[in-house]
């Protein structure tokens, strides 16, 4: 039971990033959030998928699977309103 609890949660939290997508759309800029802090929680879900799949955990799988594109959405806007997703000097500034 506690797994289905956990699963339902951590999907749940690797949902809610995109409500903060979802604001970064309305206002049209990204300035406010930090492009790294989305990185290294990519990074995060990767390890945590690789380390699902390793020892075939269902609900670890789902959950980095679920955050890994929630957060690469987010990722991804937040690098195009910087200027480029391919050009690295542009994602760390931000037109006032």
């Amino acid at each position: 039971m506690i797994g289905v609890v956990a699963m339902a949660y951590g999907i749940a939290t690797a949902v809610a990033v995109l409500h903060q997508g979802r604001l970064i759309v309305r206002r049209g800029r990204s300035c406010e959030v930090s492009a790294l802090l989305f990185a290294v929680y990519l990074g995060g879900y990767l390890i945590w998928l690789g380390y699902g799949l390793e020892i075939g955990s269902v609900p670890i799988v789902a959950v980095n699977v679920v955050g890994l594109v929630s957060t690469s959405v987010v990722l991804a806007i937040v690098l195009h309103l910087r200027g480029s997703l391919v050009n690295a000097r542009s994602w760390r500034s931000c037109a006032v």
